[in-house]
């Protein structure tokens, strides 16, 4: 009887590491959902620099990233409907993604406004947040290839102190397709093939 209840306590525990495997191939559109917001938000604000409209920058990234936010609302809405059950891992995910979202908030928006630093350190600090949110997912999903890009957010942190204010806007793009278009391309690609092997 107790071999049996063991067996299944072991199945049980398979079957819920394969759903959460699954799962965190599915996050692949977060990733190149975020990647592109904010690359919509570093090229608009470049443009808006060279046409003299400064004033525009605020507008410009509040309406990305509240349309990212929508987005974001309207994928978790969607995946909760289809999913009955909810691991550990899937609520450690979901915690550690709105953690980060109010750290970024802050370290982008209130704090540069607050004078508590500079706007030129907008780019390490959300360069260092980045690379922690990714390194902490590799741990918890045991996922290698986030690793590889939480390396490329800390690099382009330290990087950035080298580069000419004016630079560290548009520097961000290589770790943003490095480390999270890339990355959402492999999952969802991932996710895919999933897809068609159990078809």
């Amino acid at each position: 009887m107790d071999s049996k209840k063991a067996y299944e306590d072991v199945q049980l525990i398979k079957e819920m590491l394969s759903k959460t495997k699954s799962r965190i191939r599915g996050s692949g559109k977060y990733f190149i959902l975020w990647g592109y917001v904010v690359l919509a938000g570093i090229l608009g604000t470049y443009l808006l620099s060279q046409w003299e409209r400064l004033g525009g920058i605020w507008a410009l990234w509040f309406s990305v990233m509240l349309t990212g936010s929508i987005v974001t609302v309207f994928f978790a809405r969607s995946e909760k409907g289809r999913s009955r059950v909810v691991t550990l891992f899937d609520r450690i995910g979901a915690y550690l993604g709105m953690g980060f979202g109010i750290s970024f908030f802050l370290a982008t928006f209130a704090f540069p406004l607050l004078g508590i630093y500079d706007f030129s350190a907008i780019g390490p600090v959300t360069g260092m947040l980045a690379g922690t949110f990714l390194f902490i997912l590799a741990c918890v999903y045991e996922w290698k290839t986030l690793f590889a890009a939480a390396l490329v957010w800390w690099l382009f942190s330290i990087g950035t102190a080298f580069l000419p204010h004016q630079g560290r806007a548009m520097a961000m793009i290589i770790p943003l397709i490095l480390g999270y278009i890339i990355p959402g391309h492999i999952l969802q690609r991932h996710e895919s093939k999933e897809i068609e092997d159990e078809h």
